[in-house]
């Protein structure tokens, strides 16, 4: 696991993550960042980018997860999948569409917006506002319902 910006306030979330993990079968291997802290951030940048790297090169590992609170409510609510006969935590699809209206990118927001147009009826849409008006609040942003709701009614 590493932690590519803010730090873990809470690091038992680490244990309730390595636990859900090793309860499936996979071993859980956890970077410095994890446990470091410099102002908000977890540790300073040159251990945070050389986190990342070690764990994108490593061809051992199958899997890097980073992050904290939303994070951790995406995990528990994750769907099992099996993958190769492995059961694989999957984003469950409202929570992808969160994901990618607070990443921002015009790619995420285009993926947010063929995943609605795609699943929109499955989906718990007044959670998405909820989840994205908390984000606004803690972000000090203003835009992210809107985005949702303008990627979300432009879908016939």
């Amino acid at each position: 696991m590493v932690a590519p910006s803010g730090y873990l306030p809470d690091p038992k979330v680490i244990d309730r993550a390595a636990a859900f993990f090793a309860a499936r079968g996979w071993t859980v291997a956890a970077g410095e960042s994890v446990f470091s802290r410099e102002e908000r951030f977890a540790g300073p940048d040159e251990l945070r980018l050389a986190d990342l790297q070690r764990f994108a090169v490593d061809p051992t590992l199958d899997v890097v997860l980073a992050g904290f609170g939303l994070e951790d409510e995406f995990l528990q609510r994750a769907v099992p999948t099996d993958i190769g006969g492995a059961r694989v935590p999957i984003i469950e699809r409202s929570d992808l569409v969160i994901a990618k209206v607070l990443a921002g990118r015009t790619k995420d927001l285009d993926d947010a917006q063929a995943l609605w147009r795609l699943h929109g009826r499955e989906m718990d849409a007044p959670r998405i506002r909820h989840i994205l008006q908390l984000a606004e609040e803690a972000l000090g942003q203003s835009d992210l319902v809107s985005i949702f709701d303008t990627l979300s009614s432009s879908v016939g």
